[in-house]
């Protein structure tokens, strides 16, 4: 669920470079889920293989993990998982874009009939 504006208080604003965050795998085995621990190298760098800005860290990403969450050390939400590579290097998409589109989805469905 996307945090209402109640759930934001005492919220920090944006995730900061060497941060330590974690990863969610429930790819390998769905019953018994992984906390995968990782960094944060860029909060918001430009990503032209995604075509917009991302959240990029470092961090094992597995096939599967795609569209899970990425969590900071307190448990706050940061993004969604989006990719990653044999290399440590993982990308999500920040929780102020997801915000931001889901706003511009709810207002289209409140004007629509």
């Amino acid at each position: 669920r996307i945090p209402s504006k109640a759930d934001k208080e005492g919220m920090r604003e944006n995730p900061v470079e060497g941060e330590k965050i974690f990863l969610v795998n429930m790819a390998e085995n769905p019953k018994r889920p992984l906390k995968e621990e990782g960094e944060i190298i860029s909060p918001l760098v430009y990503m032209e293989e995604f075509q917009m800005e991302m959240l990029y860290g470092k961090g094992n990403a597995v096939p599967g993990m795609s569209g899970g969450g990425v969590f900071d050390g307190y448990g706050q939400y940061l993004g969604m998982l989006t990719g990653g590579n044999l290399t440590g290097e993982i990308a999500a998409v920040p929780v102020k874009v997801i915000e931001k589109e889901y706003e511009k989805y709810m207002s289209v469905q409140k004007t629509s009939p």
